[in-house]
This record gives structure tokens, sequence and C-alpha cells, in this order.
């Protein structure tokens, strides 16, 4: 070192160094300290400006050796019945994941060098995997985690031997696997394996409302329309960890109920829903049919109660996909609602005032519009008002729509909620199709009046129904009544809307009263019989319309093999309470010993309706409608002779008392008693001019029936007690004969 630093004397030079000599080698020394002292302060300068620049590579190296960063997965909300049934929850699956770089014994802990290039580290990695104690314990934490979670080991071995830094080795294990696994772990058996916490959708009821409640990917869903409100909050949690990679709470951990998703309480009721279901699943198998459609729906409210579809879909089973795809056609479909469309034609009408119930319209056998004819199915000679919708004919509705301006028209069927979405807030939903009265021809302004050129959905026939049946007032529908906060208390609850008024409570009544014949049979020789027969329910009287529309071809016009099969009912019709829409897509099935098919609404939707209704309104509590027959159910014809056996009955009982009547009328008419009165004749008079006749008299009206006074008891001039029940039975005209020196007086 000292060469280094001085130049050395020849061995045989001793003389003594002189000043300058001495000077010349202190300089020369200083000059070798400044050289060397420049470099390592030039050495030291550069190494603190590289480790600046790359602060954060050496940081987040440091980070990953002793830190964790952990995402928690916050439960999803629930979604649960009007009632509380759970309809879709969250289960509690964990999942087990590892980091293959660290699945290593204790002793060996290598580290990726960040100034080393990527085939550098891999060259080291693949050094370290090869050691024999190495691959030792990753064999054996295979074998193990293979063991519990049932999976093949080499399986587990290979997802093991990936490069990456994180792989799943398995998911949503049941209960005692995650137990199995947590105690394996706490022993210290799986090194580099984490077990997290995750949660998986479960619904409890399976196809039950599993086209409305969905999956959060399918469209026309509660779980896709509503993910936002459904789904928790993002949570990361850092924590530290050993050199195993095992989490370390030293701070603890957060609570995940905290951040877990709303809840949503439906309008549906689980039972309406699971009975519309069933009767749609029996009529596509009896009918072979494609799909068919059913919605409930509150009237005072505009609650959706159900909407079904058959065929089912089943959220659980995400690998069979259903025929019509993960989808919601109840909700997305629209469709030509064909004759239920005529119960607005005839309101839109009577609001109008351009025609009456009672109005007699000659029908013929067509009418002729442009280059076209309109035919009825069914023909008759001429209807009264109330009848053209009872026997569903075309050529009435479109005389009667011709009496109004189309711009008139049209603005009924907006204010109905027609031609837009009803905005329950789904994804998918059908806006259906009305177009501009601007645009109308002569033809098309006919055919809307009977339902075609017109696309619509369920529940916007639904919502207009009930508009009709509470007295005038549209609402809008609602499928969500509550939204639950993460603490189970109510977030926000949705009130009943107002609506908007589109038809007067007067003509509401009137639609009732044509919407109950259309249930009604035939009364006798001469009398008609409504289309919807075989929706007649035990001890409520129902009303409604059946429709029977053939579908819009590919390529123009109509075919003749595509029908939609479709009733649309209110009951009880004197207090309404429910409005159900049934809809049968293409019925196969003929008559027997026929090749004819049976495609009429009145045989294939009413019957959904029905039985229904039959569910819902013991269910609801509803109370039996007066006067209304108890029906059977298997043997219509059976029901019919023994509501007429009651009725016999009925007059037999009163056949004293009419005779007491009777002698009383021969007596002499100044014979009157105090609390007496003699009966006025009310025969051939509307049933407001009779109830006001009688009631200027003393009387009561019991009335059955609707058109004008046909029968009496007791009869005209009988003397009775002052506030005696009069029984007048009420035909339309047509359905009797004319009685004589009496006149029709008008409403």
């Amino acid at each position: 070192m000292r060469a280094f630093f001085r130049k050395e004397r020849p061995a045989n030079d001793r003389a003594p160094m002189t000043a300058a000599a001495r000077l010349a080698r202190g300089q020369a020394r200083l000059k070798w300290i400044i050289r060397v002292m420049s470099i390592w302060l030039v050495f030291t300068f550069g190494a603190a400006v590289w480790h600046v620049t790359h602060v954060e590579t050496w940081r987040k190296d440091a980070e990953g050796n002793i830190t964790s960063v952990t995402r928690i997965e916050t439960r999803r909300g629930d979604i649960v019945d009007r009632n509380g049934v759970t309809l879709a929850t969250s289960l509690r699956a964990d999942s087990v994941s590892a980091n293959p770089l660290r699945v290593l014994p204790r002793k060996v802990n290598p580290h990726t060098k960040p100034e080393a290039t990527k085939e550098e580290n891999a060259a080291m990695w693949h050094e370290v995997f090869s050691r024999p104690e190495v691959v030792k314990i990753r064999h054996e934490v295979a074998a193990r985690i293979a063991t519990i979670v049932g999976l093949p080991e080499n399986e587990i071995r290979g997802r093991l031997d990936s490069e990456s830094s994180f792989v799943y080795l398995a998911r949503h294990l049941d209960e005692k696997t995650s137990k199995d696994l947590r105690v394996a772990q706490a022993k210290g058996l799986l090194p580099g394996v984490t077990i997290e916490p995750e949660f998986v959708r479960y619904y409890p009821n399976n196809a039950l409302a599993g086209a409305l409640v969905g999956r959060p990917t399918q469209t026309g869903s509660i779980e896709a329309s509503f993910d936002y409100l459904l789904r928790g909050q993002q949570v990361e949690l850092r924590t530290y960890k050993d050199s195993t990679s095992a989490v370390l709470h030293v701070d603890g951990a957060p609570e995940p109920g905290l951040y877990r998703g709303h809840s949503l309480v439906l309008t549906i009721d689980e039972k309406i829903q699971a009975v519309a279901e069933h009767h749609l699943e029996a009529a596509v198998q009896e009918f072979q049919a494609e799909f068919a459609v059913a919605a409930v729906m509150d009237v005072n409210t505009s609650e959706v109660l159900a909407l079904a579809v058959a065929p089912g879909v089943n959220p659980n089973d995400s690998k069979n996909k259903p025929k019509y795809g993960w989808h919601n056609i109840a909700i997305e479909n629209q469709y030509e609602p064909g004759s239920t469309f005529k119960v607005f034609t005839l309101a839109s009408a009577l609001e109008e005032k351009a025609v009456t119930l009672e109005e007699v319209i000659p029908t013929g056998a067509g009418f002729v519009v442009g280059n076209k004819l309109i035919k009825d199915d069914h023909p008759h000679g001429q209807v009264t008002g109330l009848q053209a919708l009872q026997v569903s004919s075309n050529i009435a509705m479109a005389k009667m729509v011709f009496r109004m301006p189309k711009e008139r028209f049209h603005d009924y069927l907006v204010k109905l909620g027609f031609g837009r979405r009803v905005d329950l807030g789904i994804l998918g939903e059908g806006a259906g199709q009305l177009a501009q009265p601007g645009t109308w021809p002569r033809i098309q302004h006919a055919n809307i009046a009977f339902g075609q050129g017109i696309a619509v959905t369920p529940l916007q026939m639904a919502a207009a129904y009930a508009a009709l049946a509470n007295g005038g007032t549209f609402r809008r529908p609602r499928i969500i009544r509550d939204e639950l906060s993460p603490d189970r208390t109510h977030d926000r609850l949705f009130q009943v809307e107002a609506g908007r008024r589109v038809f007067s409570p007067e003509t509401s009544r009137k639609m009732l009263l044509a919407m109950a014949s259309v249930c009604e049979p035939r009364h006798g020789e001469g009398t008609l019989g409504g289309t919807g027969t075989q929706a007649r329910v035990p001890n409520h009287r129902m009303g409604g319309k059946t429709g029977t529309a053939q579908q819009a071809a590919p390529g123009g016009g109509y075919s003749e093999t595509h029908w939609i099969s479709t009733f649309v009912g209110v009951v009880p019709i004197e207090k309404p309470r429910l409005v159900i829409v049934a809809l049968v897509d293409t019925p196969k099935a003929t008559y027997p010993g026929s090749t004819k098919v049976m495609r009429y609404g009145g045989l294939v939707a009413a019957p959904i309706a029905r039985e229904i209704a039959r569910f819902a309104l013991p269910y609801l509590g509803v109370p039996p409608s007066p006067g209304a027959p108890y029906l059977d159910r298997n043997d219509p014809d059976k029901a019919r002779r023994e509501d007429e056996q009651r009725k016999v009955m009925a007059d037999k009982a009163a056949e004293p008392l009419l005779g007491v009547v009777a002698a009383r009328a021969a007596e002499p008419t100044d014979a009157l008693r105090p609390g007496e009165v003699r009966v006025p004749d009310v025969r051939r008079l509307p049933m407001r001019v009779a109830r006001e006749k009688l009631a200027t008299a003393g009387l009561k009206l019991e009335a059955r029936g609707s058109g004008v006074g046909a029968t009496q008891g007791p009869p005209p001039g009988a003397v009775v007690r002052a506030g005696s029940l009069i029984h007048v039975t009420f035909r339309r005209l047509s359905e009797q004969a004319d009685v004589p020196g009496q006149e029709v007086q008008a409403l």
C-alpha cells in the first residue's frame, strides 16, 4: 500500500530524504486521497439519485414482503316478497387461493430482485422450485388441499406450478370444507394458502319468480336492474403478513355487514305468484303452446302481485339455458292485444258521448273501410253498445271509433300509458307501439279500435284496465315496495301515486257493467251470451274481455298459424280488487276429433284467470259478491243446473207471499191502510228511472240484470208496506218482447 502512495527508493539508497522530496511525497498522497474521495462521492451520489428515482419500486418491494392488500367481498342485499318471503339471498361460500411463489418451507424465503431481468428472476425461481425440500412441500400441500376439497391432486398441483402470484385453488366451498381448511391452515400445513370469505347468490324457491328476480346479468330482471342498490361496497383491507403469507389482522378487520348491499321488498306475493305459474304451466302443456304470461295487479294501488311466465326460469341452474334465453318475456315482449283492446274503444266513445250502452248499432255481414272488409267472427244483425263488447263485434267498434276524432282517441290511449314504458325501472322493458294519429290511414284508425296495428305489454294492459276499474284514474304500476338499508331499516318506502284521471266515474261504472256482461251466459231464448263465460269464479262476479289475435307475419300481413289468446279480467266486478291478465302464445292443441285449433281467448286464457282468482280472492280476504252463484269448476253444466234449481226453490218459497200480495192487489183502491202503498209499474224503465219512481212511492229497488225493466214482483198495483223491496229483472231491448202500451224512457 505504501508503494501505491509514494515512490520507493532503491534498497541501496539509504540517504535521508530532503525537504523537497518529503513535500513532493505529501502532495502525491493528497492527490490520491482526493481521487478516492471523489470516486466515492460520485458513486454515493449516483446511488442516492438512483434510489430516489426508483423509490416506488423499492417501496412496493418492501411493502410486498410484509403487507397484504385484501379486498373484502361484502354481502349482496336480499330480495323478498311483500310478506318478507326470501326470493334471493347470498350464502357464505369461502374460496381457497394461493400465492405459488410462497408455497415453500419456512427456511426457504427467496425474493424477487428488482434490478434483475425477468429472465433472471424466472431462472432464480426455477432453481428454488427444483430443490427437493421445495418439491416435497408443494406436493404435500397439493395433496392435502385436494383431499379436503375433493378435487384431483394433479389439478391442484398444476395451479400451484403457475408463475403467477395469485391463483384460485377452489371456490364456493361448503361450511365443513372451509372449516377443515382453516384447521389445516392453523396448524401451519398450508404455507402460502389463503382462505377468502365469499358469497354465492342463492334462490331458495328455484324457478318461482325466476324470470322476474333473475340473475345479475339477465335483462328484464330485478337483480340486473337494481344492481346498484343490491351490490355492496368494495372494501380494501391492508394487513401485515408473516413469512408464509399468513394474514395478520393487527388492527382488527372491518365489519362486512356495515358495507353490505341494500335489500329490496317487492310488491309480488309469493303465493299468488306460485299459483299463477302453476296454472300457466298447465295451460302450456294442455294447449301445446309456446309460452304463457300472467300478470296480477291490485286495482287500488297498481301494485303488481304476480308476474309469471311459463316455461319458467331457474336462476340457480346456470348450466342449462332456458328455452327463451336469460330474458323476461313478460316485460320485454310486446304483442297486438286484439279484442281485449275494445274496452278502451268503448270507454273512449262513452266518455265522448259518441255512443250509449243501449244504442242499437247495425252490424250486418260486414263493414267496408277503403278496400278492406271488416267482419265479425260471430255475426249478428245488430247489437247494442253493451252487446258490442259482450259478443266482441269488430264492426260495431270500428263504427264507434269513427265517431271520434283520431286525435281525441289517441289522447285517451296515451293517458292510459300506451306507446311508452310503464317505467318499472327494469332494464329491457318494452314500450309497445302506438303511431301518431296523423300517420293513421282510415283502415288503421278502424284496426286500432279492435286491437290491431298497436303493440302493448301485459303490464300496460293491466294498468289500463285498472284505470277503468278504479273509477277512471291511471296509476303507474309498481314492482318495488320498499328499500331496506344494511341495518334492515326502511330506507325508502314507495307510496301509492295519486295518478291522473282519464275517465269519469260514470264511464267507469258503465264499463264495469259492460265487462260483467262478457262473462255472463245466455239467460234464455233470444238473449246473447258473453265470450268469457269460462272465466266465471265461484262466489264472485268476474268481468273482463277475451281476445284472439293473429300475430304479425315476418313478411307482412298476419299469420294463419300463430295466434295470441288472451283474457283480461276484473274481479269482483261490483267493487274491483284485482286485474288479471292471462296470455297464451300459439296454442296448437285441436278440438277432440277435429283438426281445428283451440285458440280462442275465452277457451284458452280465461280459465287461467279464473283459477288465479279462485285462490287470490279468498286469500286476500275479499268478501263474496252479492248474488254471485256457486260454480263447479269441473262441470259448468252441472253448476248451471244447480244455479237454476236454486232460483226455482227461491221462487217457490216466495209463492205464498206473492199470493197474499196478489189478493191484496185485488182489493178496492181505496182500501189502503196506514203505512201501505201501491206498487207502481216500472217495466220498460231504465234502472235509474225505476229506482227514482219506487223511491217516490216509498219503496226500495232490488235489481237483477241490466237494461230496462222486464218483470217485477210484487206486480204493478199490488199493495205492500212502505219500505218494502220490489224485485225487478232488467234485460236488454234485444232480449225481451215488446210490452204493449209501454215506451222506453231515455236515460
